[in-house]
């Protein structure tokens, strides 16, 4: 009678790996034969080596031991669901390593038909990858936690159109320098595999990780992703913390409904970097989000904002609680509709407004042209001058007006838009409306 060798499925080590050579064909055997769901421990205390890929089509669990990858910086490639890896020590090719897209140090890949589903990736330490220590492409349902990834050449966590899953409590740092070999780094990225909706991320957790020393790129970003919920991560000392973006240009969707809270964001030592950013794509594809809670400190510029207002969705997104706080639409200030017949705009401070989140600030002065129809020592309305958006929720009397001597003042902003101004005494009275605000709904 013939036995089967007796591998790990009993839960014992793999046998006859580990002694200096090269283990990948003995891993691969030792996977190929393992029936569906058992589980495989690497051998404690020694030093796996492999030249190539380990492919896993199966579910399977394998624990515990160190692995070390040759220069194409590949360990395990993943094509099957319920895979999980607890507890292994990745070391990647290092720096000089050769840097390609898709030799990483554990790759999953599965499709949009037939997306992977219940991977987890715990309690890991995945060190010196040449490319990216885990990329992880159209999973649905994975929990990725409490792993330690240091030393990236171009990503810590790279997850490609992956959606409903967890990347929580994790530690990653320290990206080598780009050397030209690469154009950005990324602590943890959410990104597509195709320029279209089904391929966004979405409903992905980011919570509780901490990401350091990315100094050239960006601690987090979400690449266009959807209805993402990133709270309670700490960034330090990368050129942009948070980065609510599109990633390119060419991308058919921004980011949008990402909630972002109680994130502590640290750019001391970072020259130009900027802590959380929220970007578009175009006026009828706008960008949204929450930002709640979240502390920003040592950043050069703490917030920006796509330079086009339209392009965000200014209604649907909020900032509270923040610090800074931040309500910036990063909108121009706008010229009032000055009407004809006595008033003009004044020469050197045109009468300008401009909203903040929920308060409307006024700046500049009207001008009163002598000989126009609008008299000294009267009081005129001004109707529908302010737009939508703008009005007051009731009517705001403010203390503002011109010199002593001229005594104008602008008097009361109206619900409707309309605004009543008192004009001087002087035929060229100056009407300033500096310091003038109300807050809106």
């Amino acid at each position: 009678m013939t036995f089967a060798p007796r591998f790990a499925w009993a839960d014992e080590e793999i046998p006859g790996v580990g002694q200096g050579g090269d283990d990948t064909a003995a891993i691969q055997a030792a996977v190929d034969a393992a029936p569906s769901g058992a589980k495989l421990r690497l051998p404690s205390g020694l030093t796996c080596n492999v030249t190539g890929y380990v492919n896993i089509s199966k579910p399977l669990t394998v624990l515990g031991g160190k692995i070390q990858a040759g220069p194409a910086n590949q360990i395990f490639n993943i094509t099957a669901g319920d895979v999980h890896l607890e507890g292994i020590e990745l070391a990647g090719a290092g720096e000089a390593g050769a840097y390609t897209i898709g030799n990483n140090l554990i790759n999953a890949v599965g499709s949009e038909q037939d997306p992977l589903g219940g991977l987890t990736i715990t309690g890991c330490r995945l060190h010196d990858t040449s490319g990216e220590a885990m990329r992880l492409t159209w999973l649905r349902n994975a929990d990725v936690a409490q792993n330690l990834i240091e030393g990236v050449r171009y990503a810590g966590i790279m997850a490609v159109s992956m959606k409903d899953s967890r990347i929580h409590d994790n530690v990653v740092r320290d990206a080598f320098a780009h050397g030209g070999v690469v154009a950005n780094s990324y602590g943890i990225a959410l990104t597509d595999l195709g320029n279209y909706e089904a391929a966004r991320s979405e409903r992905v957790s980011v919570a509780g990780n901490v990401i350091l020393n990315f100094t050239e790129w960006a601690g987090f970003d979400t690449h266009g992703g959807k209805a993402l919920a990133v709270s309670h991560n700490v960034v330090a000392n990368c050129k942009q913390g948070l980065a609510i973006v599109l990633g390119k240009s060419a991308r058919v969707v921004p980011p949008q409904d990402v909630v972002v809270s109680g994130n502590y964001i640290d750019g001391a030592g970072i020259a130009g970097g900027y802590g959380i950013s929220l970007f578009g794509k175009s006026d009828t594809v706008q960008g949204s989000g929450t930002f709640t809670g979240n502390r920003i400190v040592n950043c050069a510029e703490p917030w920006r904002t796509d330079p086009q207002p339209a392009y965000l969705d200014w209604e649907n997104s909020s900032w509270a609680g923040n610090t800074p706080e931040f309500y910036n639409r990063s909108e121009d200030w706008r010229h009032f509709a000055v009407p004809a017949g006595g008033l003009s705009p004044h020469p050197a401070a045109p009468p300008q407004y401009r909203k903040i989140g929920r308060q409307v600030f006024l700046r500049g002065a009207f001008f009163r042209t002598g000989g126009g129809s609008f008299s000294a020592n009267t009081t005129y309305s001004i109707p529908g001058v302010l737009p939508a958006g703008y009005r007051p929720v009731q009517d705001s009397r403010p203390a503002a007006g011109g010199t002593t001597a001229q005594n104008s003042s602008m008097a009361l902003i109206q619900p409707s838009g309309q605004v009543r101004i008192r004009t001087g005494s002087s035929p060229n009275g100056e009407i300033w409306i500096d310091g003038v605000s109300w807050f809106v709904d």
